[in-house]
């Protein structure tokens, strides 16, 4: 998924780091065919784009992400998760 243009220009892209954390994520979950939650992006940003539920400086999209989308559907600050599909009749 790519973050929406409307999201970018609210993120205020304030420094390098910013837009490197944003490419970094969203080439995560296009590889990986992801959702990302804009609203948790912003969380992330935050923090430097270091992984929120994990402890100490782990940087984002952190080890666990992969298993967590496997076992929940998305990882576990919910940052990324399955693409939604629709079924068609």
């Amino acid at each position: 998924m790519v973050i929406s243009v409307e999201t970018k220009m609210n993120l205020e892209y304030s420094d390098k780091m910013t837009e490197e954390i944003i490419d970094r994520i969203e080439k995560y979950a296009k590889l990986n065919q992801y959702d990302i939650d804009e609203n948790i992006l912003k969380n992330i940003l935050n923090t430097g784009g270091n992984c929120p539920c994990r402890i100490g400086n782990v940087e984002c999209p952190c080890d666990y992400a992969a298993e967590d989308i496997m076992k929940m559907g998305r990882c576990h600050c919910g940052l990324f998760s399955v693409k939604a599909t629709t079924n068609s009749i």
